[in-house]
């Protein structure tokens, strides 16, 4: 049976972009992390996992208040190809960061010079009072910023501005995905 959930493990071009990209966003990231480059490492028992075989890997954690855990994985030493699906391509993966203040936030990155995807480059309104706005990660994946009212429950710190987080996927057929979650996982 599943227990839990560890981390969100993003493949990406650049560790520091990405790392500098979320600890804008709010994320907790190790000190110096973003700007310092990590050294790579064989991690054999990950690329044999992954059928990596041959390649370097470094990543880091970035804990997301509230949730879960950021890994970006950046490889070298290894063929590569930059995938860059749109939100609505079967199996893109959005992370939804619930934030206490998407203004706020949102301010804060366009100065950064964030791109913002959502046409207008301001929240829309969701279900109820929630509001959300879709930014754009450095390796082109959608990031929506969510500001639920009233706000979850969370154990994110008060001054934190995130306040929890979960992956959205985008699925072509509902009932085949919800049966592979459900069945073997016993995810509902």
């Amino acid at each position: 049976a599943v227990v839990g959930s560890g981390s969100f493990s993003p493949i990406v071009a650049n560790l520091q972009k990405t790392l500098a990209f979320y600890a804008l966003l709010g994320f907790e990231v190790p000190e110096g992390a973003a700007s310092k480059p990590q050294p790579f490492s064989v991690n054999p028992r990950l690329h044999s996992m992954l059928g990596t075989n041959g390649a370097n890997e470094r990543h880091v954690n970035a804990r997301i208040p509230g949730g879960f855990t950021l890994e970006p994985i950046e490889f070298a030493g290894i063929n590569q190809s930059p995938a860059r699906p749109r939100i609505q391509d079967p199996g893109a993966i959005t992370l939804v960061v619930y934030v206490r203040d998407v203004d706020a936030l949102l301010a804060k990155a366009t100065q950064a010079g964030v791109t913002v995807l959502t046409p207008g480059g301001k929240p829309v309104a969701l279900a109820g009072r929630t509001r959300a706005v879709l930014v754009e990660d450095p390796d082109g994946r959608p990031v929506e910023l969510r500001q639920s009212d009233p706000l979850p429950e969370t154990t994110a710190p008060a001054a934190s501005n995130v306040d929890g987080a979960r992956l959205s996927m985008t699925r072509a057929n509902t009932e085949p995905t919800k049966q592979l979650y459900r069945d073997p996982f016993g995810l509902t």
